[in-house]
């Protein structure tokens, strides 16, 4: 494959320039509360960024169209060393953590996963840095590559490839720079009004602006069992919490939408009137469990805690506020397949996404149908228009490469040796990039693995942040030697 140096030199600019940047609050929280180490080592890696990135900003690349399977090298790349500048931090700060945990760590940031293999509570600033990462990773970051994108001459559009293009988003297509700017604007506007929501609830300004950070951009990076001795979970407390995440796994088109006062466009969004009955359904088959089951003295207390860990799995997020460990296994199978599912397209969660499971349910449904009527003709339709063959063909083979790679991420975490329901559940937290599992890993703590299985793992939630694509496609022939490849 020949692609420009000067593109990968531009691209990696930028990043140095977003990623020093990102650094300046960690390194004032560093400061603030006398971590000398960690303080020294965002001063560092902040100002190499910046000098570096300045500076080869001036660098001239030449304009030039590229192949579709160059510009995921690109996407590809530019998180890949996203994730290598951003475990810098950990590794510098001395405490002790090896490369391998500090790469898992940023990758869990970065892709908004939200595990860790830290045992020890990380300190503030470095529980920051975790989060912003998260909060970049969430949205910002890829409004930023889709803007990127066209400017190295890459349509927009190739991001969105395993997307459904709705009828609105098609006609809007050519604008897909204004798109960005705006949604990446109501992103930044939901991150304060959440904050400000959650100042009155007995947070200091610090775990408020925590805990708005990991719920808006879906990444869960706090524990809040392990944060109870600095906030008080009240009703109001959670409530904003689950509101917050249940936003950042919204089809930010819709917000769009709202924006351009579209609201009638809005309200008849097709995916995000089944994203609603999803949860519903999910939680109220939750609370019957676990009413049925008395884990909790009273039906108010087992519904309660049943939506917000069905809104915590579906969005994943991957709040855990409940101790699961004695949840019936009906509750863990619902919460893992909500995991699994996700939230909307064009959001901050991941998952294979509801609209490509309804999508897939329709097309069983035809084929039982036509197995039935053979002669029949019955189109899949979607928002009352037939569903594209091409995009028909691209959902199947994507939930089919989703569960192929869960099998083939599982078979290989098992060469650890844990237990089936751990393993099984680690995959899905990472792929989904959920976070949450079961097993050995109800704390949260993925140190139990090997540093083998631990880069896996963080391979498996790049994927699954990148919809597998940009990933699968450097382990194929054809991508790297196109003119050699074998039909």
């Amino acid at each position: 494959m020949q692609l420009s140096n000067n593109v990968i030199l531009k691209v990696i600019s930028i990043i140095l320039v977003l990623e020093g940047l990102a650094m300046i609050p960690s390194a004032g929280v560093a400061f603030y509360n006398n971590e000398q180490r960690c303080a020294t080592a965002f001063c560092i890696m902040a100002i190499f960024c910046a000098c570096v990135g300045f500076g080869m900003r001036k660098i001239k690349y030449a304009a030039k169209r590229y192949r579709p399977g160059e510009g995921f090298l690109i996407v590809i790349f530019c998180w890949l060393f996203m994730i290598f500048i951003g475990a810098m931090p950990y590794f510098m700060s001395n405490h002790g953590y090896s490369f391998v945990d500090c790469i898992f760590e940023s990758a869990s940031g970065w892709t908004t996963t939200g595990s860790t293999v830290i045992k020890t509570p990380l300190t503030q600033s470095l529980l920051l840095w975790k989060t912003v990462t998260g909060w970049l990773g969430g949205m910002i970051v890829i409004i930023f590559t889709t803007a990127l994108l066209p400017y190295l001459g890459i349509g927009a559009q190739k991001l969105a490839i395993t997307e459904i293009p709705g009828p609105d988003l098609e006609k809007m297509a050519p604008k897909f720079g204004d798109i960005a700017k705006i949604t990446g604007g109501i992103y930044i506007l939901l991150t304060v009004v959440f904050f400000l929501l959650l100042l009155p609830s007995r947070m200091t300004i610090y775990y408020s602006l925590i805990h708005t950070l990991s719920t808006i951009s879906t990444s869960g990076v706090i524990s809040l069992n392990a944060a109870q001795g600095n906030l008080i979970l009240t009703n109001y407390t959670q409530a904003v919490l689950m509101l917050a995440a249940f936003t950042g796994a919204m089809n930010y088109f819709v917000f769009f939408l709202i924006f351009k006062k579209r609201y009638k466009t809005a309200i008849k969004n097709y995916e995000a009137r089944l994203y609603i009955l999803f949860f519903l359904t999910g939680g109220t088959l939750v609370s019957i469990s676990l009413i049925k089951s008395g884990v909790f003295s009273s039906s108010a207390d087992a519904t309660g805690h049943a939506f917000m860990q069905v809104i915590s799995f579906g969005t994943t997020t991957g709040f855990r506020m409940s101790d699961l460990s004695g949840w019936p296994t009906f509750c863990k199978t619902m919460l893992i397949v909500l995991a699994i599912t996700g939230g909307c397209t064009f959001s901050a969660s991941g998952g294979i996404k509801v609209i490509r499971f309804v999508v897939v349910y329709k097309l069983i449904i035809r084929g039982i149908y036509k197995r039935i009527h053979p002669k029949a003709i019955k189109p899949v339709m979607f928002e009352k228009k037939p569903l594209p063959a091409d995009i028909a063909s691209t959902i199947t083979s994507f939930v089919i490469l989703y569960f192929g790679v869960f099998m083939l991420g599982s078979i290989l975490i098992a060469l650890d040796n844990m237990d089936m329901e751990t393993t099984f559940s680690a995959v899905i937290a990472s792929i989904s990039t959920n976070g949450a599992a079961f097993g050995l890993l109800s704390n949260a703590d993925f140190s139990i693995f090997s540093s083998g299985a631990k880069l896996g793992l963080s391979l498996l939630m790049l994927a699954g942040r990148l919809e597998l694509y940009p990933v699968i496609v450097l382990f194929c022939r054809s991508f790297w030697n196109p003119d050699k490849a074998k039909a």
